[in-house]
């Protein structure tokens, strides 16, 4: 490579002689303060790994005993420590990595190396790297005793935490370092971790006792070997080129902090990734040099000014050069190192992979930006802004878990090792509702497809954290298919409160851990996850394994793409990765949740997801991260600017998850997605690429078609809004019934029923007679909730949890069913009920027939329903004693026959009612007066029990004699109490009548009632 040098190079000091040729770095200053940041919690471990950390890790720490002690306690691991040899370190391996038909698609040997030999590296590198990696390194004897006494001690306290052996605090020197890269890779088991890390010390002392390599060779092969981030190159010469566009002998100072730097972390601390990291790292490095002498104070200020991004020349990527199928490649080049522990640059194999190389090559053309309508403009004119939007993305076989194609992100030809889609780039905001909120209520909570929730303003239990939805909005009572489409929140935080509150939080942390998120626990799991929740991040190959399941009768397969590996340098058999399924989920939860899936793509709630829909099943979800208003607040960006955005799209057969979004840290300057600029919110990046994707999925192994219903999934009809759910009744409303499918351990309905009725506190009773009847006045409670006295509207209101309402749609109602609340009281006689009322109000007026009050009687009231009157409260009935009911005795004027029925029915004894007629007025058996005298009098019968009430009733004089009309005969003649013959004749003056055919002059009415009368007129 031509040496080039940036045009803006700041002039940097060349190090004094002094300094540089400070090797044990003798001269002391004040430690660096370094800034904690937070782990992310692991899985807890069990408590007999806390007891081995205790003791193997108290072992290494005795490091005071030296190598021979060290040695004596490790006798067994050094027998079956790596052979030491020479040639091993001198000596380049290569590896092939094949696609899915057995094709060669890399060769390890690829990779671009200028070797550099000791005397040609520059002091200012050499004091990098010994003041950042191993500051006793010319002194040591491959093994810094107290150096790596300190990190153990540390490494046993992360270690006792987290419940796994931890080398986190570093120790190793360089030497160690070399024995590492060539003979082992990191390795999570605890035991095996620490017979590594002895066996490191072992043939590292080994290797500088027996003088195999010299500390020049040891330390320029280190430099040599190691990854300084620049993809496809090795060695700190060939990496300067690509950075700086000189050799390794022309650095200066700050050039060579950040080539020390950088090799701790390569993707985080590329500039071309971070260049605040870049910066950063840089700086920690000149101050170690400082403090450990290695450059003076004025040297130490003019270099960590010099900006790191000042010194950069262009990346290869921007000068077109490009490397097939590199975003797969990497992957699996790292999943080769996990599986066997090798590195393949080192040890030489043949790796066969998943990989569809028309897929990749159609994810290659668009990672160099040559589909025009998938290459965003970056370039907001407008706004005189520059925004590097990226992309990452996997295509995944449901059924094997193989990793057909990887979208690493755009120009990762070069200029990027940070891939993105094994990287967990933000957490999945909405795009994982249906696996963490809905799949578990499907299996757990015994929901269907047609559950309803009520979408209103809640906040996270336990906290005055008010949630809302993307819109800002509260819909109110919204279907379940509706909910996931539209992407609301309420919805699936209900769904996964109530799952945790039926299984618990353990158990729905088994169930996120078996999905494939393994560093979720019980420690950092929150309901919120099911939204995003901040906390919880995720890259593209964890959304994609996830999917998986749901297509793959719930069952889990760890994404992959190796399918073999075979050893060509020695006699390891060949190494075949066993991928067992692990059930997650019933195939009856994980086919209900590719219904709301499907019907998230189909459904028009969404525009983003309509790039994907196709004329054969298609399945997905998205979703995008905001910033909240106080970093928006803070930094400029606008309130409710997106970060980023996620989908997933699914056939039967493949998944595919992608995220868009930025990866600048830069939190005081954050990019952010224009949603109505010209960037990726307008062109739908994330819609249109999953598109593309699909076209490639269906290029290379066609479309898709429906998943298979399995015999566990019932089809349920039920009452529109109820849970449990109800059966229907018959002749209902068509439009309040719901049908959905829903797990059929679960298929039960549960008898149409309305809301429960408040209790009935009391009621008050009164009673009067009028007549021949009893009227009950009765006052019952007031019924607590006024709104169920009437049918509920469209509407529903709903409150804030800290005041204020607002109103949403109503699907259903009891009401509209049942009908509203009313106040119902009975009459009882005996227990039966021989008259009532139900009113929309607390009073009741009841008039029962005195006669008809024989026996028990009670006056009992409760609530029920207009629509339903079998559905009742709990009834309050008072006792009434027909003898202590005050009556109303009729008045004089009173038909006597009325007057005896009335007192009859009042409770007094017919037999004790006496007539005695009397001349008085021109009415007939009207009541005159009574001996007691009560006539039109309140009293109680019982008062007069065994009394004989005599009543003076009217009678009629007839005489023969007068005008017949005006004459009593005639009124009785009226009256029906006598049949008269006038001859012919009915009017004028009476001369003489008979009576039964006896002549009289005249009679009383009451000794021949019933005659017949013939009347002569004069």
């Amino acid at each position: 490579m031509t040496n080039r040098k940036s045009k803006n190079e700041p002039e940097i000091p060349h190090m004094k002689s002094g300094s540089s040729n400070n090797i044990n770095g003798s001269q002391k200053k004040a430690k660096p303060k370094k800034d904690k940041k937070p782990l992310t919690p692991e899985q807890k471990k069990l408590k007999r790994q806390r007891i081995v950390a205790w003791v193997l890790i108290v072992c290494v720490s005795i490091g005071i005993l030296g190598v021979t002690g060290v040695g004596a306690l490790t006798v067994k691991n050094m027998k079956n420590a790596p052979a030491l040899k020479k040639d091993d370190f001198l000596t380049q391996s290569a590896s092939t990595i094949f696609d899915k038909n057995g094709e060669p698609i890399y060769n390890t040997a690829a990779k671009k190396s200028d070797p550099t030999t000791f005397d040609q590296v520059p002091q200012s590198l050499i004091d990098a790297f010994v003041a950042v990696e191993d500051s006793r390194f010319f002194v040591h004897g491959g093994w810094d005793v107290p150096r790596f006494t300190k990190a153990a001690l540390s490494n046993l306290l992360d270690s006792l935490r987290h419940g796994s052996i931890s080398f986190g605090q570093g120790g190793s020197t360089l030497t160690m370092q070399l024995i590492k890269n060539q003979y082992f890779m990191e390795n999570e088991d605890a035991a095996t971790g620490v017979n590594r890390k002895l066996q490191e010390i072992y043939l590292s002392t080994k290797l500088e006792r027996e003088q195999v390599l010299s500390k020049k060779m040891i330390f320029e092969l280190y430099i040599n070997m190691i990854n300084y981030g620049v993809p496809r190159t090795m060695g700190a010469d060939a990496s300067a080129q690509a950075y700086f566009g000189k050799r390794l002998s022309e650095i200066n100072l700050t050039e060579a902090a950040f080539l020390a730097g950088v090799i701790n972390a390569p993707s985080v601390n590329n500039p071309y990734y971070s260049i605040e990291a870049a910066d950063e790292r840089t700086k920690e490095v000149l101050y170690l040099m400082n403090y450990h002498g290695y450059i003076t104070d004025e040297e130490y200020q003019l270099a960590k000014a010099v900006r790191v991004e000042d010194l950069l020349v262009e990346s290869s990527a921007s000068e077109g050069e490009m490397f097939e199928y590199q975003a797969f490649i990497d992957v699996a080049y790292q999943e080769a190192q996990e599986l066997t522990g090798l590195d393949p640059g080192k040890v030489s194999m043949n790796i066969y992979t998943s990989m569809d190389p028309t897929v990749q090559k159609g994810i290659d053309d668009f990672q160099n930006r040559k589909i025009t309508d998938l290459n965003p403009s970056m370039i907001d004119e407008e706004k005189n802004e520059y925004r590097p939007i990226q992309v990452g993305s996997v295509i995944l076989n449901n059924r094997t878990g193989e990793i057909a194609g990887i979208v690493g992100g755009f120009d990762y030809n070069g200029a990027f090792l940070h891939n993105r889609a094994i990287a967990k780039n933000s957490s999945p905001a909405s795009v994982m509702k249906p696996h963490i909120a809905y799949a578990p209520a499907f299996e757990y909570q015994g929901l269907a497809t047609s559950h309803v929730f009520l979408d209103a303003p809640m906040n996270y239990r336990g906290t005055d954290i008010l949630i809302g939805n993307y819109d800002g909005r509260y819909l109110g009572q919204v279907p379940l298919m509706m909910a996931v489409a539209d992407s609301r929140n309420i919805p699936a935080l209900e769904a996964t409160q109530g799952t945790i509150d039926t299984i618990g939080n353990e158990k729905m942390v088994e169930y996120l851990n078996k999905l494939g998120f393994s560093s979720v626990s019980e420690d950092n799991f929150r309901p919120g996850f099911a939204i995003g929740d901040g906390t919880f991040t995720v890259s593209p190959v964890e959304l994609a394994g996830a999917n998986a399941v749901m297509f793959n009768d719930g069952n889990y397969i760890k994404p992959h793409t190796i399918t073999r590996i075979e050893f060509l340098d020695s006699d390891r058999e060949p190494y075949v990765p066993s991928h067992t399924a692990t059930p997650v989920i019933s195939d009856a939860s994980a086919w209900l949740t590719t219904r709301i899936m499907k019907y998230a793509v189909d459904s028009p709630y969404n525009p983003v997801i309509s790039p994907v829909r196709r004329n054969y099943p298609v399945f997905g979800k998205t979703g995008t991260n905001k910033y909240d208003n106080e970093t928006a607040d803070a930094t400029g960006v606008p309130r409710n600017a997106i970060k980023d955005r996620l989908m997933i799209t699914a056939t039967s057969e493949y998944s595919i998850a992608t995220w868009t979004g930025f990866d600048s840290k830069d939190k005081k300057n954050p990019y952010f997605i224009d949603e109505y600029g010209v960037d990726e919110a307008s062109q739908n990046l994330t819609g249109k690429l999953n598109s593309y994707l699909l076209d490639l999925i269906e290029e290379s192994f066609g479309t898709g078609d429906d998943v298979a219903r399995p015999g566990s999934v019932a089809d349920i009809q039920h009452i529109l809004g109820t849970f449990p759910y109800q059966a229907p009744v018959e002749g209902m409303d068509q439009s309040l019934l719901a049908t959905g499918y829903i797990k059929r351990d679960f298929l039960k309905l549960a008898e149409a029923s309305p809301k429960d009725l408040s209790a009935l506190s009391d009621h008050k009773v009164m009673m009067n007679q009028k007549g021949n009847k009893f009227n009950f006045d009765i006052k019952m409670a007031t019924y607590p909730d006024a709104s169920q006295l009437t049918v509920a509207p469209s509407t529903i209101t709903m409150n804030y949890p800290s005041g204020g309402t607002v109103d949403g749609k109503r699907l259903y109602d009891p009401s509209w069913l049942f009908g509203a609340v009313r106040y119902k009281s009975e009459i009882r006689v005996d227990g039966k009920p021989i008259a009532e009322s139900m009113t929309e109000g607390p009073n009741q007026e009841i008039s029962v027939t005195i006669e008809n009050l024989k026996g028990k009687i009670e006056a009992c009231s409760y609530y029920t329903f207009d629509k339903s009157t079998g559905k009742k409260s709990n009834v309050v009935c008072t006792s009434v004693d027909a003898k202590e009911i005050s009556v109303s005795v009729p008045s004089a004027g009173t038909a006597f026959n009325d007057f005896v029925e009335q007192m009859v029915a009042a409770g007094f004894s017919r037999d004790l009612i006496q007539g005695n007629y009397v001349l008085e007025g021109n009415k007939y058996k009207s009541v005159v007066s009574a001996d007691p005298n009560i006539l039109g009098k309140s009293v109680k019968p019982g008062d007069y029990s065994g009394t004989t009430i005599r009543v003076n009733v009217t009678d009629l004089e007839i005489t023969a004699s007068g005008d017949y009309l005006r004459s009593n005969l005639k009124r009785a003649a009226d009256a029906g109490y006598l049949t008269v013959d006038t001859q012919g004749k009915a009017s004028g003056v009476i001369d003489s009548f008979t009576v039964d055919g006896v002549a009289m002059s005249s009679f009383r009415l009451s000794d021949h009632e019933g005659s017949e009368v013939v009347v002569n007129f004069k």
